[in-house]
């Protein structure tokens, strides 16, 4: 059944030919997940000192001109030594002769899981560059920060017992 305000059109386009450019070496090939454009990496305020266990915070920058609107989170190999939680910020983008301008923030908490110096990173996207026309791998500098040992918790018995020492009485 047909509406009786329904038409039918049929729409040309002029014919193309393509390029297909090769899949890029394998190692990075294995790590591509889609995004286009030309980036670069910039890490913020990952200074200092931190205690085992504590967060130490710090935001990652992906400027340039591209996909922002897809682009993946950087990844980071990980190693025991810490945990990575890597959220979203916020967007600044424009559009510049037809190309998207600009740059995407990331939030980037570090929990070191053991004491010493400890270093992490770097952060990388892999993408393909359409102006160079080749696949990237942009990387971020490698964190490094000294990391103090918790104390160890006196347990709750030897505290009383401290307690008791020093002239402290209890009502039971």
């Amino acid at each position: 059944q047909s509406f009786p305000f329904g038409y039918t059109r049929t729409i040309s386009f002029d014919e193309a030919a393509i390029t297909v450019l090769p899949f890029p070496e394998k190692t990075i090939q294995d790590e591509f997940k889609g995004d286009v454009g030309d980036f670069s990496i910039a890490l913020n305020k990952f200074k200092g000192e931190v205690k085992q266990y504590e967060e130490l915070q710090g935001e990652l920058i992906i400027k340039g001109k591209g996909n922002f609107i897809t682009i993946n989170k950087p990844q980071i190999k990980i190693s025991d030594a810490v945990k990575v939680i890597i959220s979203d910020d916020k967007s600044e983008l424009s559009i510049v002769k037809n190309k998207i301008h600009g740059q995407k923030k990331y939030q980037i908490s570090i929990v070191p899981q053991k004491s010493g110096k400890i270093s992490a990173g770097p952060f990388y996207i892999v993408c393909f560059d359409p102006y160079s026309r080749r696949f990237k791998k942009i990387e971020s500098k490698i964190i490094s920060f000294k990391v103090t040992p918790v104390a160890t918790k006196q347990s709750d018995s030897d505290s009383f017992d401290n307690d008791k020492k020093k002239g402290i009485k209890f009502n039971v």
